[in-house]
């Protein structure tokens, strides 16, 4: 048996030795965590990850670029809920009209609706667009169409614009969760190159036919 004396621990900084405290060890602190988002989104582009979080550093910086999915509404069924209930129990809440273009003419519409304040859904006005009727703005087919074109998704707190191709905001599309997703807003349709050809396939509803966007300046349409 080993004695006192000859115990490894005996001179020890931890022992007692002539009557002194002994010395107290700190553990080093685990690093620290890195930032995550709710979501791992995994993308087919190798660089839409780099693309979709360098636009939203940009374009929101009043929140983390990993808090853009933190209340989860993606996984929420709220709207469903809301839809199943027709709008009755939920607070603030008004039943509205459905009305067809073919149904109503631009006069009842104007003295029914639009004079009263009156708001409804209109059904109907967009069947002869070659952009419903073809199809030919679903998603997969303005990337085909658009797949190296740079579309307009924000801008950033000096009121640059931030823009990103097709392909990789529609990479974003199919697999986003955020709370409030990033979306196009392409406001200069006749000086984008390309883009311009998207003003032949809708035309504006004869219900509607002054452009309220003219009642704001330019920087804000």
């Amino acid at each position: 048996l080993l004695r006192a004396s000859q115990s490894p621990l005996a001179r020890s900084p931890l022992s007692m030795e002539d009557g002194k405290t002994p010395e107290t060890v700190t553990a080093p602190a685990p690093p620290a965590e890195k930032p995550r988002p709710r979501h791992e989104i995994q993308y087919t582009h190798r660089n839409t990850a780099d693309k979709i979080l360098h636009t939203k550093k940009k374009h929101r910086t009043d929140i983390s670029w990993h808090k853009w999915d933190a209340s989860d509404y993606a996984s929420s069924d709220f709207c469903k809920r809301a839809l199943k209930r027709g709008g009755t129990g939920v607070p603030n809440t008004i039943q509205l009209d459905r009305i067809h273009r073919k149904h109503v003419t631009p006069e009842q519409f104007f003295s029914q609706y639009a004079a009263p304040q009156r708001p409804c859904i209109v059904e109907g006005c967009m069947d002869d667009w070659p952009a419903y009727r073809d199809g030919t703005w679903a998603p997969s087919e303005l990337e085909q169409r658009f797949r190296h074109v740079e579309f307009k998704c924000g801008q950033d707190d000096s009121g640059r614009k931030l823009r990103m191709k097709m392909k990789y905001f529609y990479d974003y599309l199919k697999a986003q969760k955020d709370d409030s997703p990033l979306y196009l807003f392409e406001s200069s349709f006749h000086d984008a190159g390309r883009i311009h050809t998207l003003m032949d396939e809708f035309k504006v509803p004869d219900f509607f036919p002054a452009d309220l966007f003219n009642l704001v300046c330019r920087d804000r349409k």
